[in-house]
């Protein structure tokens, strides 16, 4: 009867015409963050050309190297920025990497890189790791970047994207793009820090963290969360009915979340325990439930502990080995006429085991290899209706994977690197799957990087897709579904222009092949298929500034082209801007102003068109252990629309209006 990808007939409203309010909201912004800037400053500490030819990530090819040397475009989003743009979700801290773009259907956010973006498919085809421990679920091998997952920006110590495919070091799921969280130690944030927030919407939000190292040495990091909100009131005319022409609904939009994260270290050991649980409510009538009833709702569970050994080198060696077991579980309740209520019930346990080796015992070459296996213990899916008793989907599944991979980057000469890798996967008994990777890398002075990159890589139908039904009133399966497959390439350049100002832009084309994605049948049903091939390609170019006392700018802009034979896709906006400036205004404020702009987007039926939207933060430091925190979202209260998901009648979904958030930080 239900699930996250079912497809239904849709009805649509959309607007016509220019949009002016995008380039007026684009103005103002642009005034402010120009007159917010102070003057130059002192030289820094550390200047931001020292933090490019030293700092180091450690996601690109599993152990760290500098971002100028790694065989990829990596975006880094540093604490520091973090906190002084308030950021609370993963989605946050994303929205200000180059090139990607998230959308909400207000069930879920999915992740959209360099105009690709799939309504539905909830970041199947990007790869999220925290601390290097994987945790896409096996259910529907998906990202989770709201409250709907254990991890929260405030402890986040730096996000690694790595743009385009990783499959050769990674395996399946790193199409568009890879995430690596690297968490805060205890070492990081010592002591005791509590922040509560009350928001719009009855929005309230309590966050603790502490961190400590013991006297032996461990280290230990805690952090809790809960967050609850009430929710807008919507006004949803699709739905109008002569009672309720404006088809108005309030108190549906309610959400419920906690989270655990936990980290201990000692010596070669580390162990991370994490679990958060999201009870979201749907006012919006998914998967044609009744509207304006309560009952229908979404339920997020995960629950995972991942143990790392690492020695640390010796000789020419470096072993790692990791090991975590992992829980994902999802329940939908749908509430239908006449007292119907439909149930979708999604689990899987899963057990993830890996051992690498990083070798330097030549003269140039620093190899990487290792073997990677995932066990599915057990995963079941469930549809059924409560009362009266019925069953139409009752789906277990025991599958796996399994990979081994090898890299080698080879300095060739000076200034010039070759790194090349390859990777082999077997997935739930098929065929074998290789994923190649290589790059070049030129660096022809300090502070500078010209890169030509390319690589393969795929992604097996998950369970949801090829196993989920409603005894075909809506969906069927299809557990013949391929595999889908991109092949990239990318000519990347990043150079220091002076020591306080960075300048970054790359070239690419990406070319996909099998794409899945839900077809609607003659029958009048859906299914899962290979429906077609796309290409994507576009430019994208960054530049960030940065100065003594705190002062940073960021910029970026992208123009993207997706299409499937001579189509535009759907969700793709054609391009992609983004602003922001962080800076102190005297000594007790620090300020922070983001814009972030697209351009107009198709939609199943119509298009959505184009906005320019602005957040603004604004702390006061009343001592060094107590701050407060003002920060505003949709600053100028833009009335703006996603393209919908397969599961809403609309093809468009309103995304939340202004916000106002105050939070008190303390620290013991």
């Amino acid at each position: 009867m239900s699930s996250r990808s079912t497809s239904y007939p849709v009805r649509t409203r959309f607007r016509t015409g220019p949009n002016p309010a995008p380039l007026a909201h684009a103005a103002l912004l642009a005034c402010a963050l120009a007159a917010a800037a102070p003057g130059a400053a002192a030289s820094d500490d550390l200047s931001l050309l020292e933090q490019l030819v030293t700092l180091e990530v450690q996601s690109v090819s599993k152990y760290p190297q500098s971002t100028l040397d790694a065989p990829a475009r990596v975006t880094v989003i540093r604490r520091e920025e973090i906190a002084a743009k308030g950021y609370t979700t993963l989605a946050d801290v994303l929205q200000a990497v180059p090139g990607v773009y998230t959308t909400s259907d207000r069930g879920a956010t999915a992740i959209g890189v360099r105009g690709l973006n799939r309504p539905g498919d909830y970041n199947v085809r990007t790869l999220m790791l925290i601390d290097g421990y994987r945790a896409n679920d096996v259910v529907f091998d998906q990202v989770m970047v709201e409250y709907d997952q254990p991890v929260l920006a405030q402890w986040i110590k730096r996000l690694e994207f790595i743009a385009g495919p990783s499959s050769s070091i990674y395996g399946g799921n790193a199409l568009f793009g890879t995430a690596n969280l690297v968490m805060l130690d205890g070492a990081d944030a010592p002591g005791l820090k509590v922040e509560a927030t009350s928001a719009s919407f009855g929005t309230r939000r309590i966050v603790g963290q502490y961190g400590t190292v013991l006297s032996g040495g461990q280290d230990v990091f805690v952090g809790i969360a809960a967050y609850g909100s009430d929710g807008e009131t919507l006004y949803l005319p699709s739905y109008g009915s002569p009672d309720n022409p404006s088809g108005r609904v309030a108190g549906l939009e309610d959400a419920r979340y906690a989270a655990l994260y936990s980290k201990y270290k000692d010596g070669p050991w580390r162990v991370t325990l994490a679990g958060s649980r999201r009870t979201k409510g749907q006012a919006t009538a998914p998967y044609e439930t009744e509207f304006g009833v309560d009952g229908t709702e979404y339920i997020d569970t995960t629950v995972f502990v991942d143990g790392l050994w690492d020695p640390g080198a010796s000789g020419s060696w470096h072993p790692q080995a990791r090991v975590s077991l992992s829980h994902y579980r999802y329940d939908g309740h749908y509430a239908y006429a006449e007292a119907v209520k439909n149930v979708d019930r999604l689990e899987g346990d899963w057990l993830n085991a890996e051992y690498r080796a990083t070798w330097r015992g030549r003269p140039n070459h620093t190899v990487v290899l290792g073997v990677e296996g995932r066990k599915v213990l057990h995963a079941r899916l469930r549809n059924y209706d409560v009362d009266p008793p019925a069953s139409y989907l009752d789906h277990t599944s025991r599958g796996g994977s399994a990979g081994v991979f090898v890299q080698d980057q080879y300095r060739l000469a000076e200034r010039w690197t070759l790194t090349s890798g390859l990777r082999l996967d077997t997935v739930n008994g098929g065929g074998a799957e290789w994923s190649p990777r290589a790059a070049l890398v030129y660096r022809p002075a300090e502070g500078q990087a010209l890169k030509l990159m390319g690589g393969r890589a795929f992604r097996s139908g998950n369970l949801n897709e090829r196993y989920y039904e409603d005894g075909g009133v809506t969906q069927i399966p299809n557990p013949g579904l391929d595999r889908e497959h991109v092949n990239t390439v990318e000519l990347s350049w990043e150079q220091a222009l002076d020591d306080r100002t960075r300048l970054a832009a790359s070239l690419y084309r990406y070319q996909v092949d099998g794409m899945i994605e839900m077809e609607q049948l003659p029958e009048g049903v859906s299914q899962y298929r290979n429906q077609r091939s796309a290409h994507a390609e576009g430019l994208e170019v960054e530049l960030e500034h940065a100065r003594a006392g705190g002062l940073q700018v960021r910029g970026s802009a992208g123009l993207h082209d997706a299409r499937s034979h001579g189509a535009r896709l759907s969700n793709s906006p054609r391009w992609l801007v983004k602003g922001s400036l962080v800076a102190p205004l005297g000594p007790h404020f620090e300020g922070a102003l983001e814009m972030r702009a697209m351009g107009l987007r198709l939609t199943r039926e119509g298009k959505v068109p184009g906005y320019v939207v602005g957040n603004a933060t604004l702390r006061y430091k009343l001592s060094t252990r107590h701050h407060a925190l003002l920060r505003v979202t949709n600053l100028g209260d833009v009335r703006y629309d996603d393209p919908s998901t397969p599961a809403l009648l609309d093809d468009r979904v309103r995304q939340p209006r202004r916000q106002i958030e105050l939070t008190w930080q303390s620290r013991f």
